[in-house]
C-alpha cells in the first residue's frame, strides 16, 4: 500500500478530519524518514455525538494505520487542570501528547505526558 492510498483512506474515514497535514517522523541518530499524517478533529463537533471525544478518531485512525503498516499514533490535544486563580475564570490548561502503539508486540512504546503549558485568557 501507498502513502497517497492512505491519504485517501484518512479523507473517507468516520468522523472526518477538519484537516489533514503531510508529517514526517525523524527518529534521533538517523536519517530515516517515516511519513505519514496528522488528522485534525473539531472537538466541539466530536462531543456533541455524546461519546468520549477521541474514541471515534481513535478507532478509525487505528485501523487505517494498520491498514498501512503504521506501528504508532501520535495523538495530542488539550488537558484543562484547574482556575488560575479562586473566582478567576481562566483556566490553567496543557497539550498532552499520548504515543499508542497499535501493533500487538509494542506495547511497551505507550507514552503520555504534557508537552506545551496553554495560557488562556
Amino acid at each position: 500500500p501507498m502513502i497517497s492510498d492512505m491519504f485517501l483512506s484518512l479523507q473517507n474515514m468516520r468522523p472526518i478530519p477538519h484537516s489533514i497535514m503531510p508529517w514526517k517522523l525523524k527518529l534521533k541518530n538517523t536519517t530515516d524518514l517515516f511519513p505519514g499524517f496528522v488528522c485534525a478533529f473539531n472537538i466541539t463537533e466530536l462531543a456533541a455525538n455524546g461519546k468520549p471525544v477521541f474514541n471515534d478518531p481513535e478507532l478509525a485512525i487505528a485501523k487505517i494505520a494498520r491498514m498501512y503498516g503504521q506501528f504508532i499514533i501520535h495523538k495530542w490535544y488539550p488537558f484543562k487542570f484547574g482556575m488560575h486563580q479562586v473566582g478567576s475564570n481562566r483556566t490553567k490548561s496543557i497539550y498532552m501528547n499520548e504515543i499508542l502503539s497499535i501493533r500487538t508486540g509494542l506495547q511497551k512504546l505507550r507514552l503520555k505526558g504534557p508537552v506545551h503549558l496553554i495560557s488562556n485568557v
